[in-house]
């Protein structure tokens, strides 16, 4: 099963996120504090006590403690101003059942402009939440960090548990392209300040 895990502080974004969550996977959304939402059918949520949660981290990691996963499952990470990529999915599935502890791809905006390239082992500082997805049975043990580069630290931590799948395109011309299969912030379109 895919979990897809989100920390929610603005829950006016949720109908426009879940109309992006494929079918086969699980959705499951941490509230702050005083952010609970309304009832999703088919969604697990938790309404948690955690009131300062810097770039959703706590939330994330309220989820990895309280969640009963599978050594089988995979985990997504997905912000609350964010979607799934429609192509996401139709790639990932594939390579479920092998025995990776994380895949990882590029991402790009909105307008579909470049943001990230894929990278075989995650790098601090150039690793989007959005950009990997790990497996349970390997990271059990491994939590986020409340820095801003904590999703680039905790890819990286998880690869070094085992092999990486990086997802890319080998029709590219150099036979070794990113495969972007995710945005970055596409419901609050913001981009970061280089």
């Amino acid at each position: 099963m895919v979990h897809i895990l989100t920390p929610c502080s603005r829950p006016e974004n949720l109908d426009i996120i879940q109309e992006s969550i494929p079918e086969e996977c699980n959705w499951i959304i941490a509230y702050m504090a005083d952010k609970d939402d309304k009832e999703r059918a088919g969604v697990t949520q938790y309404n948690t006590n955690i009131t300062y949660a810097p770039y959703g981290h706590r939330l994330r990691n309220y989820i990895l403690n309280n969640h009963k996963f599978a050594d089988t499952d995979w985990i997504y990470f997905l912000d609350d101003d964010n979607i799934i990529k429609d192509d996401w999915y139709i790639n990932v599935k594939e390579h479920l059942n092998q025995d990776f502890v994380i895949m990882t791809w590029g991402q790009i905006y909105k307008d579909g402009s470049h943001r990230v390239d894929s990278t075989y082992i995650p790098k601090i500082y150039t690793t989007d939440t959005a950009c990997f997805m790990v497996k349970w049975k390997d990271i059990k043990d491994i939590r986020w960090g409340d820095k801003s580069e904590a999703d680039g630290q905790y890819a990286y931590d998880c690869a070094k548990r085992g092999d990486v799948l990086e997802l890319i395109d080998t029709k590219h011309p150099t036979g070794h392209g990113s495969k972007y299969l995710a945005y970055y912030n596409y419901i609050s379109d913001r981009r970061e300040v280089s």
